[in-house]
């Protein structure tokens, strides 16, 4: 398990995994008090959580000051490059396979990124060796400053979204097998003719067909379909009379609502029910009706070579509307992105875990410039909440 220190005076919460078991953070009832003075301590009532994807640590602050962060990096011969700041959008997406995923880490030498698939463009840049600049991200960066961010938060599988995606919801990416034991999700799904499938489905709504490759104990490979037996958190919160949606554009199959594939969540009308359009979160937010917890899939994720800004401006939207709600003061924000997408990062993850992601914790509670640093907190320049607020229509 991870443990987030300090991030918000009074709220200390062990996350299992990126994002998922945030939940319970409000199902056991911990309580979080102000870092301003306030004649009531708040219970925080709605924990929503906005996934994001591809995207690494030092890729995005490891510039910021005072985390642990790099602007340079090895690459396979052992020299030494500078991370140099990259365009966006990226000309096209890089490798981020489990295969490739090993080659990047090298047995925790973290010199191997430029030996994923495609990472390099025509013009000899090595897109993984590059990281966002203050100007290109500046909401991110004032979310930073202003509230908290995690600089030791590792992606729960050292592998794609899929297995990550399932991570957020479930707290596990297996299936027990009496055989083998427990099997880790390796891959993304993938059709008969061995592509990775495209379109809507990664789930149990995948076509016929569809399989995911397992990973055994040991390194065994196997194959099943994407459907599994086991219980997610909207089981848990739903058992505990905890309410909770997941809020997903277009499909409510979409390939990143990873409920899909739970099918004591697919096939329970009952909480099925609870996959909304992403439009509603706006509604919900606006009028006192989200629920006590939130997972918030957008229509911008970052995967590169979708741009980082589109991402950003949509975060800021989402936050916003939280903000401007009546529900903001009694409501942390978690954002995180699943997977590393490839970009380079120098910390070695602990053993089974994937790179490290960015992690930010926005919250009238949290402690100002809180800096989750192997437990240590740092103080950062404050910045005004107005600026936050403020609609950015384009904010890169």
């Amino acid at each position: 398990m991870r443990k987030v220190r300090t991030l918000a005076r009074g709220l200390v919460a062990r996350v299992l995994t990126a994002g998922g078991v945030l939940a319970l953070v409000l199902a056991h009832g911990l309580q979080a008090h102000s870092s301003v003075p306030s004649a009531t301590a708040t219970r925080i009532k709605h924990v929503v959580i906005i996934l994001k994807e591809n995207r690494s640590f030092d890729h995005y602050f490891g510039r910021l000051p005072g985390v642990r962060g790099a602007s340079s990096g090895l690459i396979h011969t052992g020299e030494r490059v500078s991370l140099v700041k990259p365009p966006d959008p990226f000309p096209h997406d890089v490798g981020h396979s489990t295969s490739g995923w090993h080659k990047a880490w090298d047995n925790g030498k973290m010199d191997g990124f430029d030996l994923e698939s495609t990472p390099t463009t025509d013009t000899g840049l090595l897109l993984p060796y590059t990281s966002m600049r203050e100007s290109q991200i500046p909401s991110y960066w004032a979310y930073a400053r202003k509230y908290a961010i995690g600089d030791r938060f590792f992606s729960p599988w050292k592998g794609p979204s899929f297995a990550n995606n399932m991570f957020s919801v479930a707290g596990q990416a297996g299936q027990f097998d009496t055989t083998n034991g427990r099997k880790v999700i390796y891959d993304v799904p993938f059709n008969l003719q061995h592509e990775p499938v495209a379109g809507n489905y990664w789930g149990c709504d995948s076509p016929a067909g569809t399989l995911v490759r397992m990973e055994a104990p040991g390194g065994s490979i196997s194959t099943q379909f994407p459907c599994f037996n086991y219980r997610g958190l909207p089981n848990v919160l739903a058992n505990h009379g905890v309410s909770w949606k997941f809020y997903t554009p277009g499909s409510k199959n979409d390939i990143h609502n990873a409920l899909d594939a739970l099918k004591p969540v697919r096939y329970d009308a009952s909480l099925w029910k609870n996959i909304a359009y992403l439009g509603q979160f706006y509604t919900d937010a606006a009028d006192a009706s989200l629920p006590n917890v939130a997972w918030v899939n957008g229509r911008s994720s970052e995967h590169p070579p979708y741009t980082a800004c589109a991402g950003e401006n949509e975060t800021v939207q989402i936050v916003n509307a939280l903000m401007n709600g009546p529900n903001w003061n009694s409501t942390v924000v978690f954002v995180y992105w699943d997977e590393w997408g490839g970009m380079y990062d120098h910390v070695p993850p602990p053993s089974g875990y994937g790179f490290r992601v960015p992690f930010l914790v926005i919250s009238p509670w949290t402690k100002h410039g809180a800096l989750s640093n192997g437990g240590y907190v740092t103080e950062h320049p404050r910045v005004h909440r107005a600026q936050l607020v403020a609609a950015v229509p384009d904010s890169s």
